[in-house]
This record gives C-alpha cells, structure tokens and sequence, in this order.
C-alpha cells in the first residue's frame, strides 16, 4: 500500500484470497504507518463488499 488509489485492489485481493474480514492495524502518526488518508479509503473500499457489520 501506497496511498488512498491501492485501497481497492488491496481488500479485493484480500477477498479473492478467502478473506471473510479486513482488520485493519494503524501506527501512530510519524511512525511509518499508513497516512488517514489511505487508512479512510481502506474503510471504504472494506465497507463495499456485502460483510455484516457490527
């Protein structure tokens, strides 16, 4: 992951593998964590797909 624009590819593959969820695990900023940008576009992309969520 690279930014916002791979958060799609990422959880579709994540599926295509079997996935049932996505957690996702973020760093504390200036830590080389993923920026909220990307961390938002993850949640998005995530939240497309036909899961329940609690």
């Amino acid at each position: 992951m690279t930014g916002p624009a791979d958060a799609e590819r990422f959880v579709a593959a994540r599926v295509a593998e079997g996935s049932d969820y996505i957690k996702i695990v973020a760093e504390p900023p200036g830590s080389g964590g993923l920026d909220q940008a990307t961390l938002n576009a993850l949640v998005a992309a995530a939240r497309t797909r036909s899961w329940t969520q609690d």
